[in-house]
């Protein structure tokens, strides 16, 4: 846990093991393996988190939660979902309200237009909203848990007593 860093260079300029700046561990490590290695992106996330590298090395992702989760497996399965699913926000109030409010229109237009009563017309678009938040919007706790398709991430998250607060996924080169 140190100060933290906002952009590479300040995280560059921080005292690494041994009281060495995080540059001169870097010069080290790149002349030994003589490869340019770049630092190109940073992100501090506090609070219970759970981190996933895929087997490649080139794809990482970070997913920080809120609340007591019961087991810290439960953070990396999440993370790992994040890395092979690649949602676009944590949460549904992650998306651009304006986008959500198009939709429902959209939704609300298209029901309408069977002639079904009003009442009904609101469940048909709630329900449809849940799919469109799912697989269009790709938001993380509507997917379906890559481990267990049965249950929703957010349900997962539930039971395990945490939700989802953010997540970043890295892609090298992206």
């Amino acid at each position: 846990n140190g100060p933290g860093a906002s952009t590479p260079d300040e995280l560059m300029s921080q005292s690494g093991p041994g009281g060495k700046s995080l540059q001169d561990l870097y010069t080290d490590v790149s002349s030994k393996i003589q490869e340019k290695i770049v630092v190109s992106r940073v992100a501090r996330i506090d609070g219970p988190l759970g981190t996933y590298v895929h087997h490649d090395g080139k794809t990482a992702a970070l997913f920080q939660a809120t609340g007591s989760p019961t087991s810290a497996d439960i953070l990396r399965d999440v993370a790992m979902h994040i890395a092979a699913m690649n949602p676009n926000v944590a949460t549904v109030a992650d998306l651009d309200p304006a986008v959500v409010n198009a939709e429902r229109e959209r939704l609300s237009a298209e029901a309408k237009a069977s002639g079904k009563p009003d009442n009904i017309i609101e469940k048909m678009v709630e329900g449809r909203l849940k799919g469109f938040y799912r697989d269009e919007a790709g938001v993380l706790v509507e997917q379906p848990f890559a481990k267990d398709d049965s249950k929703s991430v957010g349900q997962v998250l539930k039971e395990a007593g945490c939700d989802a607060k953010t997540f970043v996924l890295w892609r090298l080169g992206k």
